[in-house]
């Protein structure tokens, strides 16, 4: 730990804070007091962040379950509303920082971001931009003609894994040299959990099931069809078999319901179809044996699947974007996208190899190691030193 005399580079972060409910703030607020811990940061959020009609998740601006980010060195502030340019305009010109750092991972906050951008170049400060998104999860050439704005007044870009650098670079208008990747925490500490039997109990579960979670916003991407064939076959070997969908639906639930009863999962599927608080997700994370990140695509890495191996649940992910970087590349582990019958394969080796929870401990312990908020605020702070001389 650096001497708390030697605050380091004064950083201004834009981006999405607790108890913000919408946009990235579980990321964003972790980030934040890990470097406020080491230098002085000024986290600067949103008051109203979206267009009510716009954001198809969460309706309310702020959770009240979450509390904001504290630290030594950080100051949190939810100053920006997406209606007032001229608030933009000022908070860009007169914040104090030698960083501006912008968080980029949503196209309606473009105006936002090149306000912020445009402003550091005049005033010379240094610009990092973290790329949550290298591609947009449903086809938008307005995001792609966006980043690409971003990317010319950024310094120095910062994305999560090495698949994302890799893709990000693929164009050849992205030297190497120009981008780092950080990954994002997974060892923000163990959310405190019911016992097993009062959270199945909460979830109208069996105690003996054998449950497996589906867990965050329900898009198109996720892959929770493919879930749902897997979750067909492999109770065929697997009886006891249940399935808890946790996360607010992007899409119609009309059709996936529809699925449901198609395969005959009715009596074994349970669906909790909202924006989670942090009090509502200690009972799901804990009647859970295994978690599934099925995506049939994907070119970022997932803050749910990193808030999953920080819950310590074992996960199935599939070979796209991150996700695979998650179980450490562990072929037990990772299925190829769009492929159901390897998904159900994967889930029924789960429940009949005693061996395989610790085996996963393993796992999950190493991907911690790798995946520390600490870790990620030195290469941060490491990066902005850099920048400044």
């Amino acid at each position: 730990m650096p001497d708390p005399a030697d605050r380091g580079p004064h950083v201004l972060m834009i981006g999405a804070f607790p108890p913000q409910a919408q946009g990235i703030p579980g990321y964003c607020g972790a980030l934040a007091a890990a470097i406020g811990r080491r230098a002085t940061i000024r986290a600067l959020g949103f008051r109203a962040m979206y267009p009510p009609w716009l954001f198809p998740g969460v309706k309310a601006a702020n959770d009240p379950t979450s509390a904001a980010p504290e630290a030594p060195g950080l100051t949190v502030t939810h100053a920006l509303a997406w209606y007032n340019p001229l608030g933009w305009i000022r908070h860009a010109w007169r914040a104090p920082a030698d960083v501006v750092h912008i968080q980029w991972w949503s196209l309606p906050l473009f105006p936002v971001c090149l306000t912020f951008a445009l402003a550091a170049r005049i005033r010379r400060l240094a610009v990092v931009l973290t790329v949550h998104n290298v591609h947009p999860h449903e086809p938008s050439r307005g995001f792609t003609i966006a980043s690409r704005i971003l990317y010319r007044l950024a310094d120095h870009l910062i994305v999560h894994s090495k698949t994302n650098r890799e893709q990000l670079c693929a164009s050849g208008t992205i030297a190497r040299d120009h981008v780092s990747c950080i990954p994002m925490g997974a060892d923000d500490g163990p959310i405190t959990p019911p016992d097993r039997p009062t959270a199945r109990a909460t979830l109208d579960l069996p105690e003996d099931a054998e449950v497996v979670l589906f867990f965050g916003t329900i898009r198109p991407y996720k892959g929770l069809r493919d879930l749902l064939r897997a979750a067909a076959t492999a109770r065929k070997s697997l009886p006891r078999l249940h399935l808890v969908i946790a996360g607010k639906p992007w899409e119609d639930w009309a059709p996936l319901d529809g699925l449901i009863h198609d395969l005959g999962l009715g009596d074994c599927v349970r669906a909790r179809l909202k924006y989670l608080p942090e009090a509502d997700l200690p009972p799901i994370l804990a009647a859970a044996d295994l978690a599934v990140l099925p995506y049939t695509h994907f070119d970022a890495q997932s803050a749910a699947g990193s808030r999953l191996i920080a819950a310590g649940l074992p996960l199935v992910v599939t070979d796209t974007g991150g996700l695979p970087e998650l179980v450490q590349h562990d072929p037990r582990w990772v299925a190829p996208p769009n492929d159901p019958e390897a998904l159900a394969a994967r889930i029924v080796a789960y429940f009949t190899d005693p061996a395989a929870a610790e085996a996963f401990r393993d796992i999950a312990g190493r991907t911690r190691a790798a995946m520390s908020w600490d870790g990620a605020a030195e290469a941060h702070l490491r990066l902005y030193r850099a920048l400044r001389t």
